[in-house]
């Protein structure tokens, strides 16, 4: 799901020249700190990307717990990297993080599966 989601950012980047990204975090880094109603909102639009994939995570077999810790660091790097990838005028930070998560990922489920057996 997160390589999906990622080669689907870096296919729309391209398309716009790079000149689109995230636009919630382009809007919250400008207003968030003057409007406590522009904060809340965008905690909340966090949270349900990052439910989004905990409950993706649970389904594939991840405790809640752990769910939750890698779906906060999905989101934070794939936010990230649309900023890199915008600034860098590349496709290329999008695809490394979807590499680097997918092997995190990978390396996780291994882990839990040698512990359950």
């Amino acid at each position: 799901m997160i390589r999906a989601y990622c080669k689907l950012l870096a296919g729309w980047m391209a398309k716009s020249g790079f000149r689109d990204g995230c636009p919630i975090a382009t809007t919250l880094l400008e207003s968030a700190p003057q409007s406590t109603d522009m904060a809340t909102a965008g905690r909340e639009a966090f949270a349900g990307w990052c439910a989004v994939i905990a409950r993706a995570l649970v389904r594939d077999g991840f405790g809640k717990a752990e769910a939750k810790r890698l779906s906060t660091l999905a989101v934070s790097s794939i936010e990230g990297a649309l900023i890199l990838a915008r600034v860098e005028a590349s496709a290329q930070p999008i695809e490394e993080v979807a590499r680097a998560l997918g092997a995190a990922l990978r390396i996780n489920a291994l882990a839990r599966k040698r512990i359950t057996a």
